[in-house]
This record gives C-alpha cells, structure tokens and sequence, in this order.
C-alpha cells in the first residue's frame, strides 16, 4: 500500500480541539492542532495531508425537503473556539474550504482524483472506496469497491440522524444489512425497500422522491469541482522524530493498527 497523501477531515479536527479548549484559552487550540497533525504524520508515516473544512452553504440545504437537513444542530451551543481553530488550520496548514458542499465531498473527489487516503473518524466516509485511517483509534482500513456500494445503500435505508437526515422509518443496521447483501443488486434492493415500505408505513409519500431526497442528503460527492482544488498543494506536517525511524516504503509504525482489510 503506497499512501503519499492523507485527506484529512478538519471539520472533525477543529471542533475536538475547541471542544477541549472550552474551559482553557485560544492559545491551547494551535497546540493541540499541531500535536494531533504530528501525530497523525508520525503513526502513519504519512507527511503529506490536504485539510479539508466544510464553507458556506451546502447543496443538501435545499435538497431536504421531509426534514430540515441538519435541523436538529439549529439550537447547539458550538464551542467558543471553533473559529480560531478553523482560522489556524487555514493560516498554518493551508485547510482548503469547500463552500457550496461539506468537507466529506472535498475528501470523497480527493480519494477518487487522486487516491488519497481519507483521514477521520467520520464513518459516513466509508462508502467511498479506498483506505481510511482512524486517527483516534490508530486503525487502517481498506474500503473495496463492492463493500463501499452495500455501505452506501445501507446508509440510505437508514438515513443520519446526526445530519437530521430520516431515512425509511424502524430500520436500523440489522434490518439494512439484511435487505442489502449484494452490491450489484444494491440499487434495486433499496428501491424495492423503499417502494414496500412506503407503501406500508408512508402512503402518501411517493417512494420514488423520497428515495431520491434521502439519495442525495447521504451520498458523499465525488465530483466537487477540482478547479477548486490545487491537488498538488499538499501540506508537509513534521512528524515527531522521538523513536520514530519508518522502513523505506513503510506505512505503518508498530503501533498502528491495520483491521477489517477486504479487496
């Protein structure tokens, strides 16, 4: 496996550290970004990342038509730092904003374009073929292209509640995994599904736009326009050198963890 670039989830990155600053000052934010970039380098040997912030609007704002899409964040409190930390990932690491779509969209094109490496915690990731490194965990895992199609259409099934997004109605991982078992019959599956339980539970919602509406909300996008984009523009982040010496060609240190590999 020859990673050259991580795509990195700065969404997720600037609002940890904030969240942990809350009781501390700003100071501590560039501190903590810095540590946790290190580290990411060093435990995958990995220096080069393109940081990804999710800009102004969304496309999936006016999509949402059953539930306001992310409705439900309308009232939280966000962490008083958050800004800082956004500023900083800009300022010193060149954190590229993706207004009009979300960080997910910048790093799911980046995987597709390029073949960077998606670096998060953000599961919703794992429908787009490729490796992902859980940075918390230390954990590899490579997405294959059928698994990444049945994670898609199981998603679908049962929609985000984290982004408001509803799905079809009692159906949880158990009953998705169940209806979606093969990725060249996924489509159908969902439709079929889709068209049963609309039928059963939402007489008046015609299953075909609702299928579509939650289609959309849940897809990751691969084509954000990459004129957007400097794909060769990567930031170089300083791992730390303290008993790190990588093999020529390896990844992995010997306390990364490599999981769930499946071609």
């Amino acid at each position: 496996m020859d990673v050259k670039t991580l795509a990195v989830d700065g969404d997720i990155i600037a609002y940890k550290t904030a969240a942990v600053c809350e009781d501390h000052f700003e100071g501590a934010v560039k501190a903590i970004i810095d540590t946790t970039l290190r580290d990411i380098a060093t435990d995958t040997g990995v220096n080069n990342m393109r940081i990804y912030l999710s800009g102004t609007d969304n496309f999936r704002y006016s999509i949402a038509k059953t539930m306001p899409y992310k409705g439900n964040r309308a009232t939280m409190v966000r962490p008083q730092f958050l800004p800082a930390a956004r500023d900083y990932l800009v300022e010193k690491y060149g954190a590229i904003i993706i207004d009009g779509y979300e960080a997910d969209d910048g790093i799911a094109t980046d995987m597709t374009v390029t073949g960077a490496a998606h670096c998060g915690i953000d599961k919703d990731l794992l429908q787009i073929e490729g490796l992902h490194y859980n940075y918390i965990k230390k954990e590899w895992t490579i997405v294959g292209a059928e698994e990444a199609e049945i994670t898609l259409y199981r998603q679908i099934l049962m929609g985000d509640k984290s982004d408001n997004v509803p799905g079809l109605p009692g159906i949880g991982e158990k009953k998705a995994a169940n209806v979606i078992i093969d990725a060249n019959t996924a489509l159908m599956d969902a439709l079929d599904f889709y068209k049963f339980t609309c039928e059963a539970k939402l007489p008046n919602v015609n299953y075909m736009d609702y299928f579509s509406e939650q289609s959309y909300l849940i897809t990751m996008r691969k084509d954000v326009p990459i004129f957007q984009i400097d794909f060769d523009i990567a930031t170089f982040v300083e791992a730390k050198t303290e008993g790190f010496e990588p093999q020529e060609g390896e990844i992995f240190n010997s306390e990364t963890k490599v999981l769930n590999i499946r071609i």
